[in-house]
């Protein structure tokens, strides 16, 4: 039987992703960092066999499909620790980065928390991502040298890979979203926290790595751009036309060198994927939810309290 603490603060979740290399890092870390009050479950579409006999050090939970969807409704009933880390795709833990990661938790609407991850060379690779007129989910910070507290307190909602939640708030999560892109799994569901009224806090002190300078769900592509201005539109509403002029605003940021031509581009084609976003992304709860959970206000100031789901 895996030796886990009785009851963990923390559930550290790793995904198997497409890339097994970059699931090997990011476990790999985790396991040389492990805290004595977390538990590490790894989730796997069904295919994955435990090559490395690990079975005493980790928990194994099949979600049966690559949907992230099913992910996160396995994470919602597997997960026993109060807060959920997600960590992957390379990226690598560090000494103390949980007990840094979960401090903005402190403050009962703060739903998600984003690390500060960092290249090898020390630069900054994202402390989460905002939306911006040169593009939709920008990463902050991304290129600085130096964090800036300031510019860090833009970040709307973490990188999916290097990011703490509340058990709550994934649980509220589940059955909104249907799909098997990361990118776009990390900005619906950014989004969907949001709007049920989550704020997304930085980690000052919580330091994680990146091999490269730049996430896959960052980097410029017209179907980044497409997908993400068609669950703005799902989400926040808006006209078609609204998203040609963003899209002039992103050729022009892409000029200078902010994001890309082609993911300019994406948004004024977003209305081609609409129908397919329309169905895949849900602003409502769909599942039953436990009993009771934390529901934020959403209001600075005022404390969440709790309802029966």
């Amino acid at each position: 039987m895996p030796r886990f603490p009785s009851l963990p603060r923390v559930s550290i979740v790793v995904p198997v992703g497409d890339v097994l290399s970059d699931f090997e890092t990011s476990l790999v870390s985790v396991l040389e960092h492990l805290p004595a009050d977390a538990e590490v479950i790894v989730t796997h579409d069904g295919s994955y066999d435990d090559p490395f006999d690990l079975a005493e050090e980790v928990r194994f939970a099949s979600t049966g499909s690559s949907d992230w969807g099913d992910l996160i409704r396995v994470i919602g009933s597997e997960a026993r620790g109060r807060f959920v880390h997600l960590i992957g795709g390379g990226v690598r833990a560090t000494d103390g980065w949980t007990a840094a990661g979960i401090e903005p938790f402190d403050d009962p609407e703060v739903g998600m928390i984003a690390s500060v991850l960092r290249s090898e060379r020390g630069e900054i690779v994202s402390v989460g991502w905002r939306d911006t007129e040169a593009r939709l989910g920008e990463p902050v910070l991304a290129g600085s040298d130096r964090f800036d507290r300031r510019l860090a307190a833009r970040a709307m909602a973490p990188s999916l890979f290097a990011s703490f939640w509340r058990r709550e708030t994934l649980r509220g999560l589940s059955g909104r979203y249907r799909g098997s892109d990361v990118g776009e799994a990390e900005y619906a569901l950014g989004k969907l926290a949001r709007l049920d009224g989550w704020r997304c806090e930085v980690a000052t002190d919580c330091e994680t790595r990146l091999e490269g300078d730049l996430l896959a769900t960052d980097r410029p592509a017209f179907r980044r751009g497409q997908t993400r201005r068609a669950i703005h539109q799902r989400l926040h509403g808006g006209s078609w036309a609204d998203a040609l002029l963003a899209a002039g605003r992103g050729v022009l940021a892409a000029a200078i060198g902010r994001g890309g031509f082609g993911e300019a581009l994406g948004q004024a084609a977003a209305i081609r994927v609409a129908a397919d976003i329309k169905a895949r992304v849900k602003p409502n709860a769909v599942e039953s939810l436990p009993a009771e959970r934390i529901v934020p206000i959403g209001h600075r100031g005022r404390s969440p309290v709790r309802r029966a789901a």
